[in-house]
């Protein structure tokens, strides 16, 4: 009876011990992949500043994919330090009419360098999605 228990002890320290080394190995691996070069995707809400005087913009908020290549440190870094929103300042970003409407839109093309401008991190920006962020100026009351 003594040969069982302690077989038992040794499977089930067996069994501690593998299950550390398991999570020191899968570390090292995650730490490994993180050193590498890597592309990756980021929804980031953008909230419009600075509408012209006496107007509102509808809505106020939109979303952005971004893809970015960098290595797996800076995305990290990148995807919990950076701000939740990403700012587009209407006095400094061009905007256009859309036909008649009272619809302007925004080129993601240039609010490429404003949001590296807020991210300072070492990534690269290899896509903006949607290409073209639509939104309304409304006269205020």
């Amino acid at each position: 009876m003594a040969n069982k228990t302690d077989t038992r002890k040794t499977n089930s320290r067996d069994i501690v011990i593998f299950a550390v080394f398991l999570f020191f190995s899968f570390v090292l691996w995650y730490l490994n992949y993180l050193g590498k070069d890597i592309e990756s995707d980021m929804r980031t809400p953008l909230k419009f500043i600075n509408p012209p005087i006496n107007k509102t913009i509808a809505p106020q908020s939109a979303y952005l994919n971004v893809t970015l290549k960098g290595t797996g440190y800076s995305i990290l870094k990148l995807k919990y330090n950076v701000k939740d929103t990403v700012s587009v300042d209407l006095s400094k970003t061009p905007y256009r009419r859309a036909g008649n409407t009272a619809d302007y839109y925004v080129l993601t093309s240039a609010l490429s360098k404003p949001y590296e401008n807020q991210a300072k991190a070492g990534c690269e920006i290899t896509a903006m999605k949607p290409d073209t962020i639509y939104f309304e100026i409304k006269e205020t009351d």
